[in-house]
Order: structure tokens, then sequence, then C-alpha cells
């Protein structure tokens, strides 16, 4: 059914360069008592030659929107019976409909001045002071061998509602395939999906700054160790970048994050080397105006509306394998979402008992509803004062083309950049579905970028 005028945003979108909002220190750096507990977690892939530990660091500080940490959500319930069920989600979607009420998107627009930048950040760290947020990463490193003297570090970021260890299928087939000399591989859960949304229960507010995800991003690299060294569980920050300069940086970003690494790279073009979008949303930025106020977005009302209460980790693999979104999935992947993406509903008193979906279904609403803020990125590319590789991989049945993301005018816009593109057979949800084959073709344009240069140059 068409939107009507009372539905849809209209404003347009401000005419960039748009700034990032600074990082400034977070309260949970140097506090020795913040660091929270590493469980032991079950590893979805078993690639030899490659080792993986997870770690912790800060989150960016403070986060652009005051309601993207308060007020915290509830955690879920497990329904006693269909009639509970059907009221749990009732109540839901009154509680998702009563927060956008009075909203605006012009509240989210990027500063226009480093001044007002500055003086955002100082306001929101002042109200955010306890409710500093954490991101989990993990780190992959070669096992008893050198590190590659030029080899070059990836970082794979996720899409919404999703989490790393669904990645891991695909960066192990990356490695297989590829000839180019890789340090080593970052991955890092979102400050609300997977392990991060455990450790930042109780924190996470109801809306969702898709910038923060850049943010996110470019606060890991200012916390990456030397490749090979030895790293603290908790990450420290180093204030020239924390990296070998010679060692370039590429940014994998699929869905969701494909926003942010090109905001990244626009806002601060040092940042990274290369730029690999997996079917990424980005939004032409002339149909901001007629896009859906959060509140309307299908997307996110389907979240809403998601099941995320299961009585046990058997229960909610049938229930996948039953779902036809989930059951075009790798097993590797199904397996990781049934592993890393469900935790204990009462991890005290019933750890081994019902499990709930790690990422509050609200949150995933609230980064679908935004996902108009996809625009802004799309817009700063444009300009191009990014001056990293870029390749995209296009899916040809993704139904994001349906709903007026990247699509053909997209290609014309990464020719321009100097990039290139590759329409491949399959969804929207490819690293999930298609593990293999996809990171057999991230191989093959890394090692177009990479593998026959004798060195690397500089980036920061």
């Amino acid at each position: 059914m068409p939107l009507d005028a009372s539905q849809t945003l209209g404003v347009e979108v401000p005419i960039p360069p748009y700034l990032l909002l600074p990082l400034l220190n977070s309260p949970l750096q140097g506090d020795a008592n913040a660091s929270p507990f590493i469980p032991t977690l079950p590893i979805t892939t078993t690639y030899k030659e490659w080792t993986r530990t997870t770690h912790f660091l800060p989150a960016a500080f403070p986060r652009a929107h005051t309601l993207c940490v308060a007020p915290a959500l509830a955690r879920p319930t497990l329904p006693t019976s269909k009639d509970h069920e059907r009221q749990l989600r009732k109540d839901e979607f009154g509680r998702w409909r009563d927060h956008w009420k009075g909203f605006s998107a012009e509240d989210y627009f990027p500063a226009r001045s480093e001044r007002e930048a500055n003086e955002t950040a100082q306001r929101l760290a002042q109200e955010q002071r306890s409710t500093p947020l954490w991101n989990v990463v993990q780190r992959w490193c070669r096992r008893d061998c050198e590190v590659p003297e030029n080899g070059l570090i990836l970082i794979a970021a996720h899409a919404n509602g999703m989490h790393k260890e669904t990645f891991e299928p695909c960066l192990e087939a990356l490695i297989h395939h590829s000839s180019t000399p890789i340090a080593e591989i970052w991955s890092l859960d979102t400050i609300d999906s997977g392990f991060s949304g455990v450790v930042n229960e109780g924190k996470l507010g109801p809306s969702a700054s898709w910038c923060d995800q850049a943010r996110d991003l470019l606060n890991l690299i200012h916390h990456l160790p030397e490749p090979g060294q030895d790293a603290s569980e908790v990450l420290r920050r180093k204030e020239k970048g924390g990296y070998a300069g010679t060692r370039p940086i590429v940014g994998i970003g699929h869905s969701y994050s494909g926003s942010a690494v090109l905001r990244l790279a626009s806002a601060v073009p040092t940042a990274l080397d290369g730029i690999i979008f997996i079917d990424p949303v980005l939004l032409r930025p002339e149909v901001l105006s007629k896009r859906p106020k959060p509140e309307f977005n299908a997307r996110g009302q389907g979240a809403v509306a998601r099941r995320d209460v299961f009585s046990d980790r058997q229960e909610a693999m049938r229930y996948f394998q039953s779902r036809p979104f989930f059951s075009k999935w790798d097993p590797r992947t199904l397996q990781a979402m049934v592993e890393h993406g469900l935790v204990p509903l009462d991890p005290i008193s019933a750890p081994q008992g019902a499990v709930r979906l790690a990422m509050h279904r609200a949150r995933e609403a609230a980064v679908f509803g935004q996902s108009w803020q996809s625009t802004l990125s799309y817009a700063s590319g444009l300009i191009k004062r990014h001056t990293c590789k870029f390749h995209a991989v296009l899916m040809a049945n993704s139904d994001l083309i349906t709903d007026g993301f990247a699509d053909i005018t997209f290609v014309k816009d990464i020719k321009d950049w100097g990039g290139t593109s590759h329409i491949m057979p399959g969804n929207h949800l490819v690293v999930q579905e298609q593990p293999d084959k996809l990171g057999e073709h991230l191989a093959t344009v890394l090692d177009a970028w990479y593998a026959h240069r004798p060195s690397f140059e500089a980036r920061l």
C-alpha cells in the first residue's frame, strides 16, 4: 500500500561533505574493573593455519544520538501460550510506535562544522557517562608462521541482524583461494549483535544512528595491535593508528555495513586502502523525502514481529530450518547462528534452558527503520573525497533492488569512482547462503589489487 505524505520523511539530504563525530575517550578506557567476562566460544570453522581469538574494545564514544543508549530495552520474555505470545508481540508494537512519536530525521543529520561536531560530542558524552558500550571483535592470526612483511589487514563487517561468526565460512574460503599476502583478519559484532549485544544489555536504547557503525570501524582501526604480536583481551587504543602504516586495510561491508565503510572512507579518506561492498544498503539521495518514517518501515515492522525466544537451541534450530529465510543458508552459517546468535534467556539460573536472540528485535527493527540514513553515505560518496579502491558485489536476486537501494546507477557510480563491480547470482544474504562462492570471488578481487605488487604504500 502506498504511503501518504504523513508517513514519509519529507526532507532533503543536506549538502555534503559530512563529518563524523570525534572519538572521545570512553569511560571504559583504563578501567581495569570494567572488562567483561569472555566465555569459551565455539569456533564455527576449523582452518588449521589460522587461529582465532576474541577481544573487547570500548565502542566509539559517545554514540551519535541520545536514544541509542536510553531508555534501556527490556529483556525478552518466554511466552507461556499462543495468546501470551500474541500479547507480547502487540505490546512490542505499541512500544515501537510510541518510540517514534515526535521523530525528526534532522536530529540524525551530521554536524556541518568541526566546532558543531566537537560541541555535540561533548554534550552527548556528558549525557552518556553511565552508558558506555563495548565492541566484541574476532582476530584471525596466522598459526606458527611469520606474518607476511607487506601483508594486508582485512576488516569484515556484517549485515543487520547477523553477527561476526556468520562471516567465518566466507573468510575461510577467501583465505583458501587467495594468493594475496594477508597479515591478519578482524571481524566485529555491532554494538547490539552477537556477544556485543550480550555485554551491552541494559545500555542499549530503542534507536540507531548509522554513522556510529562507521565510527566503530574507525575506532577499531585505532585499536589494532601490530600484526602477529600478542594482544590483551581488552585492546588498547594507539593514537597513531595502532597498526603498521605500510599495511593497507581493506574494509569488507555486507548490507548495512556496506553503507558504513563508504561513510568512513568519505569522512576519513586515509583510513582504508580498499573497500569491497557486498550487496550494500545504499539509497540514492534523491529518494530520501519519499522514504517511510521509521514507524512505517516494512522491514522494521517485520523485525518487531520476529520470534525471538525459544525453549532451547534444538527448538531454535528446528524453527530456523522450517523458515524460508533460514532454509537457504549454508549449514555452517546456520550452525553459527544457533551457537552465537542465541544466548540464554536467564544466564544465571537456567544457562541451559530457554534462549533468545542475542540482538534485541527492537534494535534490529531500529536499524531497519533508520535505513534512510544510507542516503547520507551515498551522498558523501558522490562527492568523491575517498581515495581508496572499490569493488561491489551486487546480487542478481536481491530484494534490495525492488526497494530502491543500490541498483544499476550504483554500478555506474562505482565505475566513475575508478572501481569495479560484479553481479552474482543469488540473494541478498550471500554471506550466509553462498559463503564458499563469495569467498572465492573476494579472493580474486584482492589478488587483482595486491597479489603482484612488491610493496604497499603507507596509509596513515
